[in-house]
């Protein structure tokens, strides 16, 4: 899959994730810098041959946002058995088929002893829309692309603003 982003010279940086293990092509790429900074955690370079056990849980590629959508296109195409999905205008992650946030869901419910459709879920992209599909109360927050506030009833501030507006509250 990284062979076939490289030779289609996508305008992306890839990131492959192993347990605790984060690998990408460079690390001066300005890209894989933001998400650091981020995420608050460093990765080191390397190919996924790299990783000290062979397994990839995920792929994510940052992209230009300019390409975002065609370079997801081409993906699905390429790769129809993994779950390929856009959670941001740049970001697009890549799992194996059936790894998704409806069946995280699913799973956590199980455990609790209740039904998805006694859940509430809050999302804001595209990769948030299995798991508002599957819950009984699903939330989209306002900064959602308009397709995703136009398909949820509810809907919801960013947490953020939720918290700016109740500390501007407080005497």
């Amino acid at each position: 899959m990284i062979d076939f982003m490289q030779q289609s010279a996508f305008d992306l940086s890839w990131n492959a994730f192993s347990f605790d293990d984060w690998v990408v092509a460079s690390r001066a790429d300005a890209r894989v810098q933001r998400e650091e900074s981020i995420v608050h955690a460093q990765a080191r370079e390397g190919s996924v041959d790299s990783f000290v056990q062979d397994v990839v849980h995920k792929i994510l590629c940052i992209c230009n946002p300019a390409c975002t959508e065609e370079i997801e296109r081409q993906m699905k195409a390429r790769f129809p058995s993994y779950s390929i999905v856009r959670s941001s205008p740049i970001l697009l992650e890549i799992m194996r088929q059936g790894v998704t946030k409806a069946s995280a869901v699913r799973r956590v419910c199980a455990h609790y002893h209740t039904a998805p459709e006694n859940a509430y879920a809050f999302g804001d992209n595209y990769n948030d829309e299995t798991m508002l599909d599957v819950v009984g109360v699903p939330y989209i927050m306002d900064n959602a692309a308009a397709p995703l506030r136009a398909k949820y009833k509810n809907h919801t501030p960013r947490p953020e603003d939720v918290l700016a507006q109740l500390l501007a509250q407080q005497p």
